[in-house]
């Protein structure tokens, strides 16, 4: 396991590689040292698509000191991301964005958490023209895309959901608690 790289020179990170928050967390240090908002994408009427929600609800319940957008309760999804992309360029101007979202890739990446730079593109997947977001991408591979029925989203377990919402959450605590610390 570790970190690999692809042609994105994104980095990824397998959920069940015991360091995986950990090793997300080094790449996101930076990023956190200056002024951020997390976006997360998605929603809960959908358990493949639930994942940024769940990133969105965990942070708030662990009352992160930084802007979270994008939970259970109050999704970031398809029918409200341009309004709510209007409301962030004119709340945080000067932060940078980190945008959370599941995505469908090939079998061997099933599983795996990528962060890179660069924004997310919602929908794609599944063939919706949304709005590009993000500065920064992490996202979560929850299944496959299969040529003959796209929609394999809908036939992922919420425990992979939850356990891969667990190690992005993680990570980003991680992240901003040593970039914290680092300026005390």
């Amino acid at each position: 396991m570790g970190i690999k790289r692809d042609i994105f020179e994104s980095l990824k990170f397998h959920i069940k590689d015991v360091n995986a928050s950990t090793l997300l967390s080094i790449p996101l240090k930076r990023i956190c040292s200056s002024p951020f908002v997390v976006v997360c994408i998605g929603t809960d009427r959908c358990i493949g698509d639930s994942l940024g929600p769940l990133v969105g609800y965990n942070l708030k319940n662990l009352d992160v000191r930084y802007p979270v957008y994008g939970t259970i309760n109050e999704p970031i999804h398809a029918m409200n991301l341009e309004e709510k992309l209007e409301l962030l360029k004119a709340n945080y101007s000067n932060h940078s964005i980190i945008a959370v979202d599941a995505s469908l890739g090939n079998k061997k990446s099933v599983g795996t958490i990528q962060f890179r730079e660069g924004p997310i593109y919602p929908g794609k997947g599944v063939g919706k023209k949304l709005p590009p977001i993000g500065d920064y991408s992490l996202i979560g591979v929850v299944d496959t895309m299969d040529k003959f029925n796209n929609a394999n989203i809908h036939q992922v377990r919420l425990s992979f959901v939850m356990e891969m919402a667990d190690v992005i959450t993680d990570c980003l605590y991680k992240a901003t608690h040593s970039a914290l610390y680092a300026r005390n």
